[in-house]
């Protein structure tokens, strides 16, 4: 009988440990509304390719609900949380400024980022339009 007991105890401890072993990946991505926007797997830094936006965006309301103002140092990002703060640093000259996520995109294929006017324009990234950067959470 006391076999039993210590048997049956072993057993259920490690189906539990089987199941928490399982469901561990999944807890490690943060989750809004069934929609997956940030992993503790992402790369604290990522490359790719930085766009901005501005005029015609003017005044419009973002993903956090406040208008947008093209003087504000921000920035659109896809998945990053809103309200996260990152450094984006322009790879062709190496100015760095720290924007916060604003707003969601850019929707254009291969890029990882869309900036405010001022924010590109302080990294001197207007000209080109498109310029190649660094992400980094901070």
């Amino acid at each position: 009988m006391k076999n039993t007991k210590i048997l049956l105890f072993l057993i259920v401890s490690l189906i539990c440990l089987v199941i928490l072993s399982i469901t561990a990946e999944s807890r490690a991505n943060i989750e809004r509304s069934g929609q997956k926007i940030f992993s503790l797997k992402t790369p604290k830094a990522v490359r790719g390719w930085a766009s901005w936006y501005g005029p015609g965006f003017q005044g419009k309301k973002m993903a956090n609900g406040k208008r947008y103002d093209m003087y504000c140092v921000s920035a659109a990002h896809r998945d990053l949380p809103l309200g996260t703060k990152i450094r984006v640093t322009n790879l062709e000259n190496y100015k760095k400024i720290v924007v916060v996520i604003f707003d969601r995109g850019p929707y254009v294929r291969g890029r990882i980022i869309d900036l405010s006017f001022k924010a590109a324009k302080k990294l001197g990234a207007l000209k080109a339009g498109v310029v190649p950067v660094k992400i980094e959470l901070i």
